[in-house]
């Protein structure tokens, strides 16, 4: 597609991978809920709670924020 990467977005459920990944590449990191089941999802994903875990000792909240998007108003 060669696009510039201040124009792609990383989405993904892995903190330390497909965040930490996209941010190093210098994109934008969307991190979303893993779709599976919760219980399904930290018995093959262990790792995961390690991530939040790990993620809250460095004081990284990892909770949704609100943000407001609008258009830019050019006056």
């Amino acid at each position: 597609m060669d696009l510039p990467v201040t124009r792609v977005a990383m989405v993904g459920d892995r903190l330390f991978t497909d965040v930490l990944a996209g941010n190093r590449l210098g994109m934008f990191t969307i991190l979303v809920q893993p779709m599976a089941d919760a219980a399904f999802a930290a018995r093959s994903y262990p790792i995961h709670n390690f991530e939040v875990w790990l993620s809250q000792k460095l004081g990284v909240s990892l909770m949704a924020s609100k943000h407001k998007f609008n258009k830019h108003n050019k006056s």
